[in-house]
């Protein structure tokens, strides 16, 4: 019931809900990626994935790596420390057009949405809007996805 009503009320039509950070990206990456398998990303992943990185979100470079045949490339909507927003839409395109996913981290929900500038995964952090009125701290991860 919990995530129909967060797809409800984030317009999406399917949602995971998991307790950490850590579990959303390894529900995220493990879907498309086995071991071994590589991906693209500004940000790190630990889990037995190969990563691709890329200095900056300068679209070219993430063009530059396609050549690796990666399971999908890994965004980050606001990087610290300078909160630099990446081009979702020069990204996800040159992704979609080598028929890659693009999966974005959405740390900061109240200002941007990947999916809706072409992001195919978008991974939310909602422990702090969701903070339990009785002084708790319940950290709450959702895994958005559109089918």
């Amino acid at each position: 019931v919990f995530e129909q009503r967060m797809a409800a009320l984030e317009g999406e039509t399917n949602v995971i809900s998991t307790s950490s950070g850590w579990t959303v990206q390894f529900v995220a990456i493990s879907t498309i990626c086995s071991v071994s398998d590589n991906i693209i990303s500004s940000y790190t992943s630990k889990i037995g994935i190969n990563v691709k990185f890329v200095q900056g979100d300068d679209p070219e470079e993430f063009a530059k790596l396609i050549n690796d045949k990666p399971k999908a490339i890994y965004l980050e909507s606001m990087r610290n420390p300078k909160f630099n927003i990446p081009d979702f839409e020069a990204i996800c395109k040159i992704a979609h057009d080598a028929g890659i996913p693009v999966i974005a981290e959405n740390t900061c929900e109240y200002f941007i949405k990947p999916i809706e500038h072409g992001a195919d995964i978008m991974l939310e952090p909602h422990s702090l809007m969701l903070y339990n009125l009785q002084g708790k701290f319940n950290p709450i991860y959702l895994f958005f996805y559109p089918h």
